[in-house]
Protein backbone atom coordinates (compact mmCIF):
# COMPACT_ATOMS: atom_id res chain seq x y z
CA UNK A 1 0.00 0.00 0.00
CA UNK A 2 1.14 3.23 -1.03
CA UNK A 3 1.40 5.89 1.73
CA UNK A 4 0.92 9.67 1.56
CA UNK A 5 3.19 12.34 2.59
CA UNK A 6 2.00 13.05 5.75
CA UNK A 7 2.28 9.22 6.62
CA UNK A 8 5.82 8.36 5.34
CA UNK A 9 6.57 11.61 7.94
CA UNK A 10 4.98 10.17 10.33
CA UNK A 11 6.39 6.79 10.06
CA UNK A 12 9.89 8.38 9.59
CA UNK A 13 9.13 10.39 12.95
CA UNK A 14 7.97 7.33 15.10
CA UNK A 15 10.83 4.91 13.52
CA UNK A 16 13.00 7.83 15.23
CA UNK A 17 11.50 7.95 18.28
CA UNK A 18 11.69 4.25 18.67
CA UNK A 19 15.16 3.82 17.45
CA UNK A 20 16.03 6.36 20.54
CA UNK A 21 14.09 4.53 23.02
CA UNK A 22 15.78 1.52 22.07
CA UNK A 23 18.99 3.05 22.44
CA UNK A 24 18.10 3.41 26.23
CA UNK A 25 19.05 -0.33 26.88
CA UNK A 26 22.50 -0.03 25.45
CA UNK A 27 25.27 -0.74 27.79
CA UNK A 28 26.17 2.49 30.08
CA UNK A 29 29.33 2.80 28.43
CA UNK A 30 27.54 3.09 24.63
CA UNK A 31 24.64 6.08 25.48
CA UNK A 32 24.41 9.15 27.26
CA UNK A 33 23.90 9.53 30.83
CA UNK A 34 20.41 10.62 30.18
CA UNK A 35 18.03 8.39 28.96
CA UNK A 36 16.10 9.44 25.96
CA UNK A 37 12.70 10.32 27.37
CA UNK A 38 9.58 10.48 24.59
CA UNK A 39 6.45 12.06 26.46
CA UNK A 40 7.74 10.96 29.75
CA UNK A 41 8.77 6.96 28.77
CA UNK A 42 11.88 5.50 27.91
CA UNK A 43 11.10 2.59 26.54
CA UNK A 44 9.21 1.42 23.30
CA UNK A 45 7.36 -1.45 25.60
CA UNK A 46 5.89 1.83 27.34
CA UNK A 47 5.22 4.03 24.58
CA UNK A 48 3.20 1.16 22.56
CA UNK A 49 1.46 -0.01 26.33
CA UNK A 50 0.44 3.61 26.09
CA UNK A 51 -0.51 3.58 22.80
CA UNK A 52 -2.61 0.45 23.34
CA UNK A 53 -4.45 1.91 27.03
CA UNK A 54 -5.36 5.45 24.35
CA UNK A 55 -7.26 2.78 21.87
CA UNK A 56 -4.64 2.16 19.54
CA UNK A 57 -4.35 -1.23 17.16
CA UNK A 58 -0.38 -2.09 17.39
CA UNK A 59 0.54 -5.15 14.92
CA UNK A 60 4.20 -6.08 14.26
CA UNK A 61 5.71 -8.57 12.18
CA UNK A 62 8.82 -9.48 10.71
CA UNK A 63 9.65 -9.61 6.98
CA UNK A 64 12.69 -11.36 5.52
CA UNK A 65 14.02 -11.87 2.00
CA UNK A 66 16.72 -12.15 0.11
CA UNK A 67 18.67 -9.04 -0.73
CA UNK A 68 19.23 -8.56 -4.17
CA UNK A 69 21.10 -5.17 -3.72
CA UNK A 70 20.14 -3.96 -7.21
CA UNK A 71 20.26 -7.36 -9.17
CA UNK A 72 17.31 -8.98 -9.91
CA UNK A 73 15.24 -9.58 -13.01
CA UNK A 74 11.55 -8.25 -13.59
CA UNK A 75 8.65 -10.05 -15.46
CA UNK A 76 5.60 -8.51 -17.41
CA UNK A 77 2.53 -8.91 -15.72
CA UNK A 78 -0.76 -9.42 -18.03
CA UNK A 79 -1.84 -6.32 -16.49
CA UNK A 80 1.52 -3.95 -17.67
CA UNK A 81 2.62 -3.74 -14.44
CA UNK A 82 6.24 -5.38 -13.58
CA UNK A 83 6.95 -8.04 -10.81
CA UNK A 84 10.18 -7.66 -9.39
CA UNK A 85 12.02 -11.11 -9.08
CA UNK A 86 14.99 -10.50 -6.51
CA UNK A 87 18.15 -12.73 -7.36
CA UNK A 88 19.97 -13.94 -4.07
CA UNK A 89 23.79 -13.97 -3.89
CA UNK A 90 25.52 -15.79 -2.25
CA UNK A 91 28.22 -14.72 0.09
CA UNK A 92 31.54 -16.50 1.58
CA UNK A 93 31.36 -17.10 5.80
CA UNK A 94 34.80 -17.79 6.06
CA UNK A 95 33.57 -21.22 8.06
CA UNK A 96 33.50 -24.96 6.50
CA UNK A 97 31.46 -27.58 6.76
CA UNK A 98 32.46 -31.48 7.66
CA UNK A 99 33.83 -32.37 4.11
CA UNK A 100 36.12 -28.77 4.79
CA UNK A 101 33.98 -27.22 2.15
CA UNK A 102 33.50 -23.46 2.64
CA UNK A 103 29.88 -22.96 3.33
CA UNK A 104 28.37 -20.33 1.32
CA UNK A 105 24.96 -18.60 2.46
CA UNK A 106 21.96 -16.14 1.65
CA UNK A 107 22.52 -12.85 2.48
CA UNK A 108 18.87 -12.21 3.89
CA UNK A 109 17.35 -8.58 4.22
CA UNK A 110 15.12 -8.40 8.08
CA UNK A 111 12.66 -5.35 9.28
CA UNK A 112 10.69 -5.47 11.95
CA UNK A 113 7.06 -3.52 10.50
CA UNK A 114 5.38 -1.87 12.81
CA UNK A 115 1.60 -1.14 11.81
CA UNK A 116 -0.39 1.12 14.33
CA UNK A 117 -4.13 2.28 13.96
CA UNK A 118 -5.96 4.71 15.96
Amino acid sequence: MLQNESSQRMNELMAQVLNCLAANRLPEALHPSEPFLFEGLTSGRQLIELLNRQGWHCCGRIRASVASFGLGASQAKESGRWLQVPLAIPYRTGLEDDRNQEILSLLPHCSFELELQP
